[in-house]
């Protein structure tokens, strides 16, 4: 027959028994998780620190399937043909023409891009008007000899000359829209020195229109 202190001690290991499935279980929980604490915790970082460019990518990816045509920057476009005509470089000068034409002054005559190569090469009209001031006069002289009119009052310049003798410059750049044709227009205002005659305030007007996402000359008005 079993003491009462033996019956004590089978109780207690029956009871550790028992409990030790309980334990094991409590164990793996706490195990688990942890595990799923750090996936997350790492998962979460990973997300805080790419998200960014992830964003990115995915508004990039948007916008390309999108398949827009950018515009160029008409300011970025003008100064660089105001460089070319400032410098003298003819060549290039015909890369800015529309392909509809250029008109000069109030309601001139449309030059297409092969009349504006020609006139480079051979350095008249439009050479002139651009690039030389005695060529320029010369011609408007012999156009109003021609013509009986009277000599002009105020000299003519060159735009070349006139840009290089300028002491400062203001520029005007806005654009429109005229039916589904985007518009530029841009203004420059010359304070002139000395060594131009007549008003010192000079303003050079240039109007391009949007062809295929590049800006092109369509007009130079002036009186």
């Amino acid at each position: 027959m079993l003491s009462a202190m033996d019956a004590l001690k089978r109780k207690e290991q029956e009871a550790a028994r028992a409990t030790r499935p309980i334990a094991r279980l409590q164990i793996k929980s706490f195990l688990m998780n942890g595990l799923i604490c750090a996936v997350v915790f790492a998962a979460c970082s990973f997300v805080a620190y790419c998200s960014p460019t992830c964003v990115n990518q995915q508004a990039g990816g948007r916008r390309g399937s999108q398949g827009a045509t950018p515009h160029e920057d008409l300011s970025t476009t003008f100064h660089r043909f105001l460089e070319l005509i400032e410098t003298g470089e003819t060549r290039q000068l015909p890369d800015f023409w529309s392909n509809s034409g250029v008109t000069f002054g109030v309601d001139g005559a449309l030059i297409g891009r092969r009349q504006v190569i020609t006139q480079l090469q051979k350095k008249l009209d439009l050479y002139c008007f651009f690039f030389d001031t005695a060529c320029l006069r010369k011609q408007d002289d012999e156009k109003r000899r021609a013509a009986k009119a009277p000599p002009r009052k105020n000299p003519l310049y060159s735009y070349r000359d006139l840009l290089r003798a300028a002491k400062s410059r203001e520029f005007k750049v806005s654009q429109g829209r005229d039916a589904d044709v985007l518009v530029g227009h841009v203004q420059v205002i010359l304070t002139s020195g000395e060594n131009v005659e007549g008003d010192k305030r000079k303003i050079l007007e240039f109007i391009f229109a949007n062809e295929n996402g590049k800006w092109k000359l369509t007009s130079v008005p002036y009186e």
